[in-house]
This record gives C-alpha cells, sequence and structure tokens, in this order.
C-alpha cells in the first residue's frame, strides 16, 4: 500500500485517519509500504487533533466533501475505552449503523449509512497493552529486532534511536512481516482485508 499525504482527494482505496501525531503517520506510512502497491491510501493534510471525536468529526466532513467510502482510523487504546465508543461517536454524527464486524486482532470494520451515502470504516486499535500507544509497538520491534528493552516513552524511544543513529521508519522498515503483525496485529489486519492476502 501507498501512502500519499495531500489535500487532494483524487482515485484512492481508502482516506487514512490518525488520532495522534507525526511518529503515528511515519511508523504507519512505513508499515503500509510493505504491502501491496497497487492501493493508494491518502494521508490528508487537516488539522490533527487526538482522540476518536475529533477522528469522527474528520470523517463526517470528509465522507460529504469526497467520494472516497472506504476509511482507515488508526487510534492508540490509550484515546479509546472501548470500541463502543467508536459506534456512538458515528451515531452523534448522524451516521447509522448497518453492521459492525471484529476481524479480530484488535481490529473491526463498520458499514454505516449518513444522508444515503454508504462508508465503510476500518478501525485498527495501536498498543500491546489494555491502554496501549504506538510507543508500546516501537518498543517491542526493537525487542523482536534487536533483543533490547526499550521503555514505551517517546523520551526513552528518542534516546534509544539517537544512540543507535535511527530513525522510528528504520526500525519498522527493517521489520519483518511477521514481526509487524506481533507488535501492530489490529493494523495489518485492517492491510490483509483491504489488499485481499
Amino acid at each position: 500500500m501507498r501512502l500519499v499525504k495531500g489535500g487532494l482527494v483524487g482515485r484512492f482505496a481508502a482516506i487514512l485517519l490518525l488520532g495522534n501525531g507525526t511518529r503515528d503517520e511515519r511508523i504507519i506510512g512505513e508499515v503500509m509500504s510493505k504491502f501491496n502497491h497497487k492501493k493508494t491510501i491518502l494521508l490528508p493534510t487537516i488539522p490533527r487533533r487526538t482522540g476518536i471525536e475529533a477522528i469522527i468529526d474528520q470523517l463526517t466532513i470528509l465522507s460529504t466533501t469526497t467520494r472516497v467510502n472506504t476509511y482507515i482510523v488508526v487510534i492508540d487504546k490509550e484515546h479509546l475505552r472501548s470500541v463502543k465508543e467508536v459506534e456512538s461517536s458515528l451515531k452523534r454524527h448522524g451516521f447509522s449503523i448497518s453492521r459492525i464486524e471484529d476481524l479480530g486482532s484488535d481490529a473491526l470494520v463498520i458499514e454505516c449509512v449518513r444522508g444515503g451515502r454508504k462508508v465503510v470504516v476500518y478501525v485498527a486499535l495501536v498498543g500491546l497493552s489494555d491502554r496501549g500507544c504506538i510507543e508500546e509497538c516501537l518498543a517491542g520491534l526493537i525487542k523482536l529486532i534487536y533483543g533490547e528493552d526499550v521503555e514505551p516513552t517517546k523520551e526513552s524511544l528518542s534516546k534509544w534511536l539517537s544512540s543507535h543513529d535511527m530513525s522510528d521508519r528504520d526500525i519498522v522498515s527493517r521489520a519483518s512481516k511477521e514481526q509487524l503483525r506481533r507488535v501492530f496485529p489490529g493494523l495489518l489486519r485492517v492491510i490483509e482485508v483491504l489488499t485481499g492476502n
């Protein structure tokens, strides 16, 4: 999958909406680059806010101003108490839910309708613990690839990466698909469903 950052919406397989910052964008873009390049995913250049309400706000706007009807929502578990929050937020924004399917491995797909328009939302939860975050996944990859324990905090990871003259993207690019599947099960499940693997 190719992740394209931009403001113009053309022919894209889906639009990616993130519930966090630039580290998430870099890491998820690198993960997606390891899969089917026939699919192009758009990361819109819109102001980013954190949390599920902010993502559903963006989804609501994009679903009425673009022709794309497939969305990928990637959010840290720390921003979501339960998957029911996604459903509730969609309903508060005027979406009626047609179907929810648990894809397993911290992933689900929600089919919904708003204003007569069908929208499919894939949700991938990120983090290794119940209140996890992407930093846990990056620390997990470092453990799998290099055998080193790093605290899953921004500061500890930045220090480790700096001392090894690496970036977070370098870690992801060196990981095998199986290693990625172990630390990003929800995201990889969504990618597999979208790419037909």
